[in-house]
């Protein structure tokens, strides 16, 4: 095993245009070069030939409005001939390694099968909703202030930026997007941008859209206040002579349905993208904890990252490594007190994509009553979103 470099790229783009069913042009392949300098590419080779490979983005996502660094995984590929020799298990612990390593305290990936990753103790974190409106449920919301202005992405990205982070803000486990990440979205022309500016002339709101064989599609609906929902709907209300369609990507708990003339839309809510507390401890130290005077003891058990075993004591907002644990439990001689889980079970509360009660009812936390009611004290009350792809 080892990291990838220029040299290896022709050997990369084959394996991913293999395992992944398409076809880059010559100008998509030097893109696709440039992004080589960006992220680690560690593969496993046979007789000089690569054999498997995974990806290994740097990032940032928004918890409780704290930047924390992530690690996102992609392009887990491997040639057929190679399959079930264990070598994608030897890349997936190799990446955890490293993340940590690098101070990536949390991972993230969009899996092919929830069960194949969930072995790694990664977890569902985020859940996508699509709306499917016919052109006659086009009806206007009542009048709102502000106006509606056409963007462009390469002049307008601060100010997109600006109304995208005042959004992900309200949710955890939205992505830190780089100026570069934005630039990627103007390679699709395709893609409309039209930004809500409210009385006081301030962007608060945007719709990122493409229309194509009398469809719109809105990949993203961004409003900050209500007003900024109302005008933003509003418009897609205006283009009712040139589609019989609208689709619109939302995080799960969005609220617009609700507001329609018509709620009985077509909805479709599926599971998105998953992630994995890397550093347990070092991601408590950053993580907002409420203040409850009561100690709390977690007993942790990670199969796959054995620096999370142990158990965490919790006690007027601080962190403590109370006891190391092994790579076969949660801590050695855990105490009488205490919860019992997981890592995915803790990376969905911590992320608040599941509620305590919930995972408790389900046998994913065990404990007595006056413990669980302590950890829910502690967690964060934000729903989770990622609107992001890689």
């Amino acid at each position: 095993m080892r990291l990838l470099t220029k040299d290896d790229y022709i050997q990369s783009l084959e394996l991913s245009q293999y395992a992944f069913q398409y076809i880059l042009t010559k100008e998509e392949k030097n893109q696709r070069l440039d992004m080589f300098n960006d992220h680690q590419v560690w593969g496993i080779f046979e007789d000089n030939r690569l054999a498997s490979k995974l990806h290994l983005f740097p990032h940032s996502v928004f918890i409780e409005k704290k930047e924390i660094k992530m690690g996102g995984i992609a392009g887990v590929a491997t040639w057929p001939e190679y399959r079930r020799l264990g070598y994608v298990n030897k890349l997936m612990i190799h990446s955890l390694k490293e993340m940590k390593r690098c101070g990536q305290l949390i991972s993230y990936l969009h899996p092919f099968k929830v069960s194949f990753y969930r072995k790694y103790g990664w977890e569902l974190i985020a859940d996508q909703k699509k709306y499917q409106i016919k052109k006659e449920d086009l009806t206007p919301l009542s009048q709102a202030s502000g106006f509606i202005k056409r963007a462009c992405i390469e002049q307008d990205t601060e100010q997109l930026n600006h109304i995208y982070e005042l959004y992900a803000k309200q949710y955890n486990g939205m992505l830190k997007r780089s100026q570069k990440w934005w630039r990627s979205f103007a390679e699709d022309k395709s893609i409309h941008y039209v930004m809500y500016f409210n009385s006081m002339n301030e962007p608060l709101g945007y719709l990122m859209y493409s229309i194509k064989d009398k469809k719109m599609k809105v990949e993203e609906f961004i409003a900050i206040e209500i007003d900024g929902t109302k005008a933003l709907w509003n418009f897609i209300c205006q283009h009712d002579s040139m589609i019989e369609e609208v689709e619109i990507v939302v995080p799960a708990n969005d609220l617009l349905a609700y507001m329609l003339q018509n709620p009985q839309i077509e909805q479709h809510v599926h599971p998105y993208f998953m992630g994995r507390i890397v550093d347990v401890e070092n991601f408590l130290l950053q993580y907002p904890l409420k203040k409850i005077e009561q100690p709390l003891f977690i007993h942790l058990y990670d199969a796959h990252a054995e620096w999370n075993n142990g158990t965490y004591l919790i006690k007027n907002g601080q962190v403590k490594l109370y006891q190391k644990g092994n790579e076969a439990s949660s801590c050695a001689h855990p105490p009488k007190r205490g919860i019992q889980l997981d890592i995915q079970t803790l990376t969905c509360v911590l992320m608040g994509y599941k509620r305590v009660d919930e995972l408790v009812r389900i046998g994913r936390i065990q404990g007595e009553k006056e413990e669980t009611e302590l950890l829910k004290e502690l967690m964060t009350q934000r729903d989770t979103a990622f609107l992001d792809f890689f």
